[in-house]
């Protein structure tokens, strides 16, 4: 996905990132080596601050962009 769509950040959360920073750690370490190298030369790969309400607050926002649309 990284390569495809070559985001400028990507924000990764959940409580298993959250109680276990050496996952989070591990994830960016195989981002990072996986990813093709041009794609994440400026990605920013940094910890949600939703803390343990992501699930929420990604059910709102799809709620609100299918309301709207």
């Amino acid at each position: 996905m990284i390569n495809l769509f070559n985001p400028q950040a990507i924000y990764l959360g959940g409580p298993v990132f959250n109680r276990m920073p050496l996952i989070f750690e591990e994830t960016r370490r195989t981002i990072l080596l996986r990813a093709n190298r041009f794609a994440v030369a400026g990605l920013a790969l940094e910890p949600s601050t939703f803390g343990d309400n992501e699930g929420i607050m990604g059910a709102l926002s799809l709620a609100s962009h299918l309301f709207i649309s």
